[in-house]
């Protein structure tokens, strides 16, 4: 178990601590379906909400090589050993009436939990928030994560919205995007 004063959180730079992070969040998140909210499913990475869908680890490496390079940052805490022990990715919005920060992903190895890397990161992303003059910082989670709903209430965040969804049709799930189908066929609209 690491050590919390050995423990270092910064934005991943490097190339190498981008994949590191990416890998990090790619590979813990499944492994909790509790973690599946509204935007798993968006994404195809999970089909009814309630289990992640297979290969999901490789679509969010996808995910989040995609995301660093639209200029989200990951915030990571590595300890002592150089052993990546929490992560978080957030988002930037300035080009908006009111700027904000979109924390997208936080994730805690299991054997880092209960030594306040979570508050850490989430204290060290609302710094960087104030630097940016951000004036808000946004972060949602799946309807289960009771873990992480009272981390989130705990750490002054509060809600203030509900995600409602229907599922229509299984076709749908597999079926093209309009941007495929207008690709395949032009008159289309």
């Amino acid at each position: 178990m690491p050590n919390l004063t050995s423990i270092d959180i910064a934005w991943a730079q490097t190339s190498p601590e981008k994949a590191s992070a990416s890998a990090f969040l790619a590979r813990l998140m499944p492994q909790d379906s509790a973690y599946i909210s509204h935007s798993e499913i968006q994404w195809g990475l999970s089909h009814e909400g309630e289990a992640w869908a297979e290969g999901a680890v490789a679509q969010l490496e996808g995910y989040f090589a995609q995301f660093l390079d639209d200029g989200g940052q990951i915030a990571q805490a590595i300890d002592a050993a150089g052993v990546l022990c929490a992560a978080a990715a957030v988002q930037w919005q300035v080009h908006t009436p009111i700027r904000f920060a979109i924390v997208q992903d936080i994730i805690v190895a299991p054997q880092a939990r209960g030594l306040g890397l979570g508050d850490r990161l989430m204290h060290f992303i609302e710094a960087e928030a104030r630097l940016r003059h951000m004036g808000w910082v946004f972060l949602e989670s799946g309807v289960r994560n009771q873990r992480a709903q009272s981390f989130f209430i705990r750490s002054g965040y509060v809600p203030i919205s509900s995600t409602f969804a229907k599922r229509l049709d299984d076709a749908a799930i597999s079926a093209p995007s309009s941007a495929e189908s207008a690709r395949a066929d032009p008159h289309r609209s």
